[in-house]
This record gives C-alpha cells, sequence and structure tokens, in this order.
C-alpha cells in the first residue's frame, strides 16, 4: 500500500501538525513505506510534513514520489540534476490532445476546448510537415530536458503501447521545436 499524503495537506478538511505526525506513525507502523505527495496538497504543507517525517528515517527505507506542474518547478529540475534525483514526465500526452487532437479529444481529463483543440491541431499540421508523429513529438519534447530520465504514458490497448514505444526512437529534429516555438504552439501543458 502507498501512503497517499493529499489527506495530511488538508484535502476537504484542515489536519493539525499533530494529527497528521500521527497518522504518518500509525502509516510507519503499519508498514507502510511507499508516500505519495504533491505541492497542490495544501500548497506544499503534505510535502512539508511528509518531509519532517521521513527525515529522520533511513532513506533506503522508503521511497517518496511527488508531483510538479508548470506552475510550481523553474529551480525544481536544476535541483533535482544536482542531486541525482530522477524527474519522471507524466501527462505528457495531456489526456489525449497531444496523442490526438481530434473533435472529443480530452485536455485535463475534460473535453478540450475549443481554443486549445485548434491550437492542438496547428501543432499536428507542424509536426506532419516534418513526418512526425504529434505524439512523437510529445513525448521527445519532455525527454529533451537533461533532468527528465523517463515518460509516463498510458495506454487502453496492445496497439497504443506498440505506438507510443515506437515515438521514442523517431527521427525528431530540433527544427520542428524551434517552429513550435516560433509559432508560440508549445507547450500545452496541464495546468497542475
Amino acid at each position: 500500500m502507498i501512503f497517499g499524503g493529499a489527506p495530511i495537506g488538508g484535502l476537504y478538511a484542515p489536519v493539525s501538525d499533530d494529527q497528521a505526525a500521527a497518522t504518518l506513525e500509525a502509516a510507519w507502523a503499519a508498514g507502510i513505506r511507499a508516500f505519495d505527495t504533491a505541492p497542490h496538497y495544501g500548497v506544499g504543507l503534505s510535502e512539508q510534513r511528509l518531509g519532517r517525517f521521513l527525515g529522520g528515517r533511513p532513506r533506503g527505507e522508503f521511497v517518496l514520489s511527488t508531483k510538479v506542474g508548470r506552475r510550481l518547478a523553474d529551480g525544481l529540475f536544476p535541483a533535482c540534476q544536482r542531486r541525482g534525483v530522477p524527474v519522471l514526465a507524466a501527462g505528457v500526452f495531456n489526456s489525449g490532445i497531444l496523442a490526438d487532437p481530434r473533435p472529443g479529444a480530452a485536455y485535463d481529463y475534460t473535453p478540450a476546448p475549443p481554443g486549445l483543440l485548434a491550437r492542438a491541431q496547428r501543432i499536428r499540421i507542424v509536426c506532419a510537415r516534418y513526418g512526425v508523429p504529434i505524439g512523437a513529438a510529445a513525448i521527445r519534447f519532455v525527454l529533451r530536458h537533461p533532468a527528465v530520465t523517463a515518460v509516463v504514458v498510458g495506454a487502453r490497448d496492445a496497439t497504443e503501447v506498440i505506438e507510443d514505444v515506437s515515438y521514442l526512437t523517431a527521427a525528431v529534429p530540433a527544427e520542428l521545436f524551434d517552429e513550435l516555438a516560433a509559432e508560440h504552439l508549445m507547450p500545452i501543458a496541464s495546468a497542475t
């Protein structure tokens, strides 16, 4: 079992420092050694509480994962690089809009607004001029950052798995990203 940190960050109701500490102690005593949090959980409160709690534990005895979004994270990647912390990029297709930007595509798990859908379709057109699938561009865009060690992608069937893996070896010229940047088409990132 992985301990989810949203409640100790105050999800739905405030939680005191003492209550959070007791909750984490109970999780540790129950044998839980994997902890998940995010900056959005209490605007960093969950991360702070987990950090204080786990700071006194042997580092090799637990796993801690967190999430970041574009609004939180200019100094984070360089700090991760300095400390040797791997960064896994999730949501590279942003709920699907950057895998298949057609009417009805999702963005942040809801139907994409028309303006954003049009932007994703323009990205696909630019990618097509270079012979690059939009999904390959999305994956390779995030992998360009030296702090990112892997991407996390979801798939609903075997065909999607094979397609996603093929994106890792697709030739994606740097000029494609230059053109997308020049046309102010990238990135389409999650708000969280």
